[in-house]
């Protein structure tokens, strides 16, 4: 079996979803929906 760098596989999309609203919920949910919007599906919020 051979190992791979899990940073260069390929996983598919992901799903996320923020829990809370604190402070740094902001934060978060611009990343889900902007920097990583191809990689990650955001859940309900």
């Amino acid at each position: 079996m051979s190992q791979q760098d899990p940073c260069t596989v390929s996983v598919g999309r992901r799903r996320a979803a923020v829990v809370g609203l604190g402070a740094r919920a902001r934060m978060f949910t611009e990343a889900l929906t902007g920097s990583f919007a191809d990689r990650i599906d955001p859940g309900p919020f």
